[in-house]
């Protein structure tokens, strides 16, 4: 980005801006910053705030009107009126290369512009291929799954919850966050969280039920080729070695999972195999 001298503000400009904000005229935890880089149109701010800023320039100050969210994660502050006290301190821009055959030449494997759109083409195609045939693929185990009437237990479907709850908690730690302020944020409690999970969850025990008594009809067997194919994939995704992926899954207990992912994978290709037929 590059600072834009005498600019006026739009839609994806930073704005450098230093504001306070007030409701019934007192501060609030929070509601103050210097020199922060504003993407005007991001949604990141408090809506109504960002559309306020169009149209100014580097050295303007102004009074931004705004209402919080009934919903907003602080509660002391949903629903209330708000007035931020903003000065711009700069305007920054994208600054984008000319797109020349010479630019692509030395910065990727394309040597021309018409080469490069060949090639994204050829992806973009290739991709939307892909995501078809995953598509009706998956609906053709959708369908299996549907044909089959029982009831699930529900007590695999409060354990599938608490599975995908413990995969958000390690997705949000991946992301330095955890799981109390992902709540607060939005607007959440474990009840509620659980309750938003449960459809999911009784979908996905029940088509793994489904699966499983396929492979069970079917006589599917998972061979040391296929715990093996399945290891290299994951190494080959996270950029690891065969051996330490191993002993990372089987030092957490999950090689049982391992063994059933494959195994429901394999009973899937026979569904979508019957139905090709």
């Amino acid at each position: 980005m590059v600072v834009a001298p005498d600019a006026v503000i739009m839609k994806g400009d930073f704005a450098i801006i230093d504001f306070a904000g007030t409701v019934d005229g007192e501060a609030f935890s929070g509601g103050e910053g210097k020199g922060y880089p504003l993407e005007v149109g991001s949604g990141s701010f408090i809506p109504g705030f960002e559309e306020q800023l169009v149209g100014l320039k580097a050295g303007d100050s102004t009074d931004v009107n705004v209402t919080f969210p009934d919903e907003y994660f602080v509660k002391e502050l949903a629903g209330k009126e708000a007035i931020f006290k903003v000065n711009v301190q700069d305007v920054k821009r994208k600054e984008l290369p000319e797109l020349t055959d010479e630019f692509f030449a030395a910065n990727s494997k394309c040597k021309t512009v018409d080469e490069l759109k060949a090639d994204y083409k050829e992806k973009m195609q290739k991709h939307a291929e892909e995501q078809a045939e995953a598509d009706y693929e998956r609906a053709l185990v959708q369908a299996a799954v549907a044909n089959a009437e029982f009831e699930v237990p529900e007590i695999m479907v409060e354990d599938r919850v608490s599975q995908m709850i413990e995969e958000l908690k390690m997705n949000l730690e991946n992301r330095r966050m955890n799981l109390d302020a992902y709540l607060k944020y939005t607007g959440m409690d474990m009840e509620k969280l659980r309750a938003n999970y449960k459809e999911t969850a009784l979908e996905n025990v029940k088509t793994d039920l489904v699966l499983d008594a396929i492979a069970k009809a079917e006589n599917i067997q998972v061979g040391m080729e296929d715990i093996d194919a399945e290891l290299s994939n994951i190494a080959s995704q996270n950029g690891a070695d065969v051996e330490e992926v191993k002993k990372i899954i089987s030092s957490n207990g999950n090689m049982g999972l391992l063994l059933a992912n494959i195994l429901r994978r394999k009973s899937a290709r026979v569904v979508i195999d019957g139905a090709a037929k």
